[in-house]
């Protein structure tokens, strides 16, 4: 079993790990949202608002 130590720099790895991810996948993201046409982005958007947990 981890200490608190332990488990606060569990988090902290798998925080950089995802920092890592959204970094190396955001300029594909952007550049395929740029090319798409104001219709488009507007599906797009409703489908990651309609994606989101209820709050």
């Amino acid at each position: 079993m981890l200490t608190p130590t332990g488990r606060v720099e569990a988090m902290e790895k798998r925080l950089d790990a995802t920092l890592g991810a959204v970094k190396t996948v955001q300029p594909a993201l952007a550049k395929f949202y740029n090319s798409l046409s104001d219709e488009q982005k507007a599906r797009f958007n409703s489908l990651r608002l309609a994606s989101r947990p209820a709050g």
